[in-house]
């Protein structure tokens, strides 16, 4: 996959290959603030940023001169709106319909480019940190049923008889083959509530079953 940057500011944006990337600019939506240990920071990358990450080996997916927003728990980071970040999630805005679960809030981009996908008709959030419950929550998007539970993916289930159309687990604050266990744990913790036909994944999990096949995670 070759470094660019990407412009994706609405659903009538597409790159190569069909990806259709609806995530707006977090900063426009979600304000900086802070509770308990958990805070969300506004900030800008430059020219100069880029190309000294790129000299140190990153991928160059940012675009400069532009404001960022990240979601930083316990002193670590947990995610951002870069461009890499919603490329590293384009399965689940191309793909998502009906009745959605997403196992992870974040900073709420996913669930903002989703709601506008014309199949997507509810949309259930599990997150198990209530700083970041209150500090995102309020700025979620309205105009079809968006219901956010403070709970662990692990232990939560919804109510017999629900089904899922689409399934997507967004809980890991790095990429990582040993995510591939609990990603396979979770599918199993939600067998029963799978409609027929779900699409059902972990954040970026074929690629992490790439790596880990061709055993290319060193």
């Amino acid at each position: 996959m070759t470094n660019r940057v990407l412009e994706a500011e609405d659903m009538n944006t597409k790159v190569p290959g069909n990806w259709w990337l609806g995530f707006p600019t977090m900063a426009d939506l979600v304000p900086e603030g802070r509770a308990g240990n958990t805070k969300v920071e506004h900030y800008e990358v430059s020219v100069h940023d880029v190309m000294f990450a790129s000299m140190k080996g990153g991928n160059g997916w940012t675009d400069p001169n532009r404001t960022y927003t990240k979601l930083i728990v316990d002193g670590t980071l947990a995610t951002s709106d870069t461009a890499m970040e919603r490329e590293s999630h384009w399965e689940v805005a191309h793909e998502a319909r009906g009745n959605v679960y997403i196992g992870g809030l974040g900073l709420g981009m996913i669930v903002h480019a989703i709601i506008k996908l014309p199949d997507v008709t509810a949309i259930t959030i599990i997150e198990k940190s209530e700083e970041v419950v209150d500090l995102v929550q309020p700025t979620l998007p309205n105009g079809k049923p968006v219901t956010v539970v403070h709970a662990d993916v692990f232990d939560w289930g919804p109510e017999r008889g629900v089904k899922y159309d689409t399934i997507y687990f967004d809980i890991w604050n790095y990429l990582c083959v040993d995510n591939l266990d609990q990603i396979s744990q979770l599918k199993r913790h939600l067998g029963a509530h799978k409609a027929k036909g779900v699409w059902c994944r972990g954040w970026q999990e074929d690629w992490l079953r790439y790596l880990k096949r061709a055993d290319r995670w060193h």
